[in-house]
């Protein structure tokens, strides 16, 4: 597993991986631990974010679920500091406190330059929309001077609905309107819906999402008993802490 140093084009990528819902159309099963092939749905993101060049992902959701979810090698990014557990408080508050929170852990209210890739964790083939997105974004202007066109790009469904947690954003225009949010539970179009955004079109396949068992047995995706280690668990939040 291993990203970019230095981004992609000489800009800074990091990344926010959104995997902290109830899951309430699967029963309450973490759909973070859904596996195909061995492999769980989380671990597939955090692994496609590193491949497009991110430098650090950060995790947002329950840390004992996720770390239960993650395989050695994405466990070893964690300890090393690359991926980042956290969780929106109080949890469950929905996906713009869960973005804002991935925000927070990568210190981008601080310090913000380059950009972002924001996806949920619940969407297999977000890699193939989100390096269509990136390769925009840092193929334009963005980037260049001080006021910058575009605040990022969001990728879109055929219907033309907006997917607001498959995109890249500029990290200064995701920090601003993270700071804006407060304790407010917006809505993730109440949150970017502001932001100056191209849109994305990409295909059905693509954007499929898994919220239903349907949808887990449609793309291949099956439970997977969970593996939890709570010392390893504690030994890596010593260590971001």
């Amino acid at each position: 597993m291993r990203g970019a140093r230095g981004g992609r084009g000489g800009s800074r990528v990091d990344a926010i991986v959104v995997a902290g819902g109830r899951s309430a159309r699967l029963g309450g099963y973490p759909k973070a631990q859904l596996v195909r092939g061995g492999h769980s749905l989380v671990a597939g993101a955090v692994e496609a974010s590193f491949a497009l060049g991110a430098e650090r992902v950060a995790l947002v959701g329950p840390r004992d679920s996720l770390w239960s979810a993650l395989d050695a090698e994405t466990r070893r990014a964690v300890t090393a500091g690359r991926c980042l557990l956290t969780q929106e408080d109080p949890p469950f508050t929905g996906p713009a406190q869960a973005t804002a929170a991935g925000v927070a852990a990568l210190g981008l209210m601080e310090e913000s330059s380059g950009v972002v890739l924001l996806l949920a964790c619940d969407i297999p083939a977000a890699d193939a929309a989100l390096t269509a997105a990136l390769e925009w974004l840092l193929a334009s202007d963005l980037l260049q001077g001080d006021s910058p066109r575009w605040d990022g790009v969001v990728c879109t469904d055929t219907s033309g609905h907006e997917q607001w947690l498959l995109g890249c954003y500029r990290a200064s225009a995701l920090a601003r309107v993270c700071a804006q949010l407060g304790s407010d539970q917006r809505s993730m179009r109440a949150l970017l819906g502001d932001l100056r955004l191209a849109r994305l079109t990409i295909d059905e396949s693509t954007a499929a999402d898994i919220d239903t068992w349907e949808a887990a047995e449609q793309l291949g995706y099956t439970v997977s008993p969970p593996y939890l280690d709570k010392s390893q668990l504690e030994t890596a939040t010593a260590k971001l802490n």
